[in-house]
């Protein structure tokens, strides 16, 4: 199995579990929505971007599907490649 495909394979078993989880712990599920919550900011942001970039560079307002594939992409870079360890460890000191 190729690295990207256990990647993805040990993502799906952990959304499952943490889906489990959710559905049947109170206080998981309370700690899962307030961390929920703290990406909004960061997906907001995101979403101005790249609005304020298209704009820039076309003068015209993207559309909400320009929008939206554009983010899903973004979101598909971040597990494309397996973070780089050795710069991990040397930027925390390890």
């Amino acid at each position: 199995m190729d690295p990207k495909t256990a990647l993805r394979t040990q993502l799906d078993s952990a959304i499952r579990e943490a889906w489990i989880e959710y559905q049947s712990n109170p206080d998981f599920r309370k700690a899962w929505d307030q961390a929920s919550y703290a990406w909004e900011p960061r997906m907001e942001a995101m979403k101005e971007d790249v609005i304020a970039r298209y704009e820039k560079d076309t003068g015209t307002k993207p559309s909400d599907d320009y929008v939206a594939e554009t983010l899903r992409h973004i979101s598909d870079r971040l597990f494309a490649e397996p973070p780089n360890r050795a710069a991990f460890v040397n930027d925390f000191g390890g």
